[in-house]
């Protein structure tokens, strides 16, 4: 199941990567929130690395996601067993 996820999330990120920097980013205040904070820092921003930076994240919170579904899946199986084998 770990793999799996592992190659839903390489896929998921590897095309926002490739389509993120083809949408108006402009529109969206995340963008020039952080066009701002990179150009304050001293280091131009381009819609390309800002793609490319947004899909290094999505791992990151696809993690929580795919823990909170295991815990909620396997929590009822992990009581049964154990009431099964107190018995």
């Amino acid at each position: 199941m770990a793999l799996e996820t592992m190659k839903i999330s390489k896929a998921f990120t590897e095309q926002v990567a490739i389509r993120l920097p083809r949408q108006t980013l402009t529109r969206y205040a995340i963008y020039n929130t952080s066009k701002q904070v990179a150009k304050w820092i001293g280091i131009k921003l381009t819609k390309d690395t800002f793609a490319r930076g947004v899909s290094k994240v999505i791992p990151l919170i696809g993690v929580p996601i795919s823990t909170g579904l295991t815990y909620w899946t396997f929590k009822p199986m992990v009581n049964r067993l154990k009431k099964s084998l107190d018995e």
